[in-house]
């Protein structure tokens, strides 16, 4: 069997990581979003410009986090919002510095339309909460 050398490794779990992050800062995105019930085209490009301008997330496209945006948002329109599930992915998130990239998302989001609506509110109140006991 052939083995991955410790370059080809850590690369690999580089890899990993940003894709849990970019995963979980859509579906924050996500929850905020779609906490009134709906989600709106600008509320997607607040999230496509938080990735694009992250120096964490380096590697996905406007056009890949627009279509994650529009994915995760359509499992939440068929199933509903399932809190824990959501939650479940951010919580997959395993440094500080990457829950405070979820947590910022989360609020330029909620921030779009330049005020905080209370269903907004209840969601980055989840958020920080899975943060601070992850």
């Amino acid at each position: 069997p052939s083995r991955m050398s410790p370059a080809a490794r850590g690369e690999a779990h580089r890899t990993y990581l940003e894709e849990t992050l970019f995963e979980a800062v859509v579906t924050a995105g996500v929850v905020v979003a779609f906490a009134d019930g709906q989600a709106d085209t600008l509320e997607r490009a607040a999230l496509v410009d938080f990735v694009e301008q992250s120096s964490r997330i380096t590697t996905f496209t406007p056009v890949e986090t627009s279509n994650a945006f529009d994915s995760r948002l359509r499992q939440f329109e068929l199933v509903g919002s399932t809190a824990e599930g959501a939650m479940r992915s951010i919580r997959r998130v395993g440094d500080r510095a990457g829950m405070l990239e979820v947590v910022c998302a989360a609020e330029r989001v909620a921030l779009t339309h330049g005020c905080l609506q209370s269903s907004a509110i209840e969601a980055l109140a989840l958020i920080r909460s899975t943060v601070m006991t992850a």
